[in-house]
C-alpha cells in the first residue's frame, strides 16, 4: 500500500530487493512478470491485492485493507470506455502502447469487495454494471445475479443457476464420452478443461460465499456447515441449504432435509472459519398439531422464536422431511478465524 501510494496510486509489479520500484526494469513501475505488461496485466494485478485484502480483514476485521484492491479497480475504470453498451477497461501498459487492451469491465471484483465490506461505495459499482449488462431484462452475469439474488431483486437466480450448470455438465461429460486423441501430445490444460463439476452456484447459494478457483483465494463465506452425526464438514446426506438474504448483520438461510425416514443433525457455522459471531437465530414456531381435515383458522398467524447463541455456531436438528428458514444474526470478523471443527455443540 505504501508502494502504491509512491507511485502515484498504482501499484507498481517489480520492486527491487532495495525497495527501488523499477529497480531491475530501468526504472519502470511496469514490466515485472504477471505485472501490468503481462496479457493479463491488470485482471492479475487486482486478483493479487483482492485475495491478499480479503485474508487481511480475515485476520484483523479491518476494512481498510480493501482500499488496495479498491484503488486499483479505480485506476482501470477511470480509463474506460463504453462500448456498444458494455464498459471496457484497459488493462496493460508500456512505454510504447501506453494505455491498451481493453476488456469488458468484470463484475466480480465489485462482488467479492461488498461481500466483505458491505460498504454502499461497492454496491454502487455492482448497480452500474447491472445497469448495463440487462440483457432481455435478465442479469446474465453470474456474479451480479447471485448479488441481486441475496438483495431480493433477482428471485429467479437459483432456478436459472441450477439449469446453467446441469447445462454444463451434461456439455462436460459428452466431450469426455467422446474423447479422442493421442494423450501423449496433450498438455495439462487439457484434462483441466474437462472437469464436469461446477461449484460456484453451490458456493454461493449453499453458503452465502465467494467461489474459490485459484492464485491462492481462500473460501470465504457467510456460513459453513457441519454433519454432526457422521463428525465431517459439509451437509449431512440429503440435506439443502439455500442462503437467500445478505447484510451487515444477518443472513437468512432456508434448510430442508429431503430423507422422509431419518432425521439429521448439522452445526451452523458463522463464517467459513468461524470468525463471525452469532448472536441470535429466528425461526417459525412450529403450528399446534390439530389433525386431518382440521386447518388452522384463518385468523392465526405464523409466529417466530428467536433465541440467543453467542458462539461461533449452533446446532440445528431436522425430523424427516422437515424444513426450516432462519435468520441469524451475526457480528462479522470478531472471532479468530479457525479451520478447528465444532464439534462441541454447547453453544
Amino acid at each position: 500500500m505504501q508502494l502504491t501510494e509512491q507511485n502515484d496510486g498504482i501499484t507498481p509489479d517489480n520492486v527491487g530487493i532495495s525497495g527501488k520500484i523499477g529497480e531491475h526494469t530501468d526504472g519502470h513501475w511496469w514490466g515485472g512478470y504477471y505485472g501490468w505488461k503481462w496479457p493479463r496485466g491488470g485482471t492479475d494485478i487486482v486478483l493479487a491485492s483482492l485475495t491478499a485484502a480479503k485474508v487481511a480483514v480475515l485476520l484483523t476485521g479491518e476494512s481498510g485493507w480493501l482500499e488496495l484492491p479498491r484503488s486499483q479497480m479505480g485506476v482501470l475504470r477511470e480509463r474506460s470506455e463504453v462500448r456498444e453498451g458494455v464498459s471496457m477497461v484497459p488493462i496493460r501498459y508500456d512505454d510504447k502502447n501506453q494505455w491498451h487492451h481493453f476488456v469488458p469491465e468484470p463484475a466480480h471484483p465489485y462482488v467479492h469487495l461488498w461481500h466483505t465490506s458491505q460498504s454502499q461505495e461497492d454496491w454502487a459499482n455492482i448497480e452500474r454494471l447491472a445497469a448495463l449488462a440487462l440483457e432481455g431484462g435478465r442479469l446474465s452475469d453470474p456474479d451480479l445475479g447471485w448479488a441481486y439474488f441475496v438483495q431480493g431483486q433477482n428471485p429467479n437466480f437459483p432456478v436459472q443457476a441450477l439449469q446453467a450448470d446441469i447445462q454444463f455438465v451434461q456439455r462436460k461429460l459428452k466431450r469426455v464420452l467422446n474423447e479422442r486423441g493421442d494423450p501423449e501430445t496433450w498438455f495439462d490444460a487439457h484434462w483441466l478443461s474437462l472437469e464436469p463439476m461446477p461449484t460456484d452456484n453451490l458456493v454461493r447459494l449453499t453458503i452465502g460465499g465467494l467461489p474459490v478457483h485459484k492464485r491462492g483465494e481462500m473460501l470465504h463465506s457467510y456460513l459453513r456447515y457441519f454433519d454432526l452425526d457422521a463428525r465431517k464438514p459439509g451437509l449431512p446426506q440429503g440435506v439443502a441449504a439455500l442462503v437467500t438474504s445478505i447484510s451487515p448483520e444477518t443472513v437468512e438461510v432456508e434448510i430442508v432435509n429431503t430423507n422422509l425416514f431419518e432425521s439429521r443433525s448439522m452445526i451452523v457455522q458463522g463464517g467459513a472459519y468461524g470468525e463471525h459471531v452469532v448472536t441470535n437465530v429466528t425461526y417459525p414456531a412450529a403450528a399446534a398439531f390439530r389433525g386431518p381435515g382440521s386447518p388452522l383458522p384463518d385468523s392465526a398467524q405464523p409466529s417466530e422464536q428467536t433465541v440467543s447463541v453467542g458462539g461461533r455456531y449452533f446446532r440445528v436438528d431436522l425430523e424427516p422431511g422437515a424444513g426450516t428458514s432462519l435468520k441469524i444474526g451475526l457480528r462479522r470478523f470478531l472471532s479468530e478465524p479457525s479451520y478447528a471443527f465444532p464439534w462441541r455443540v454447547d453453544r
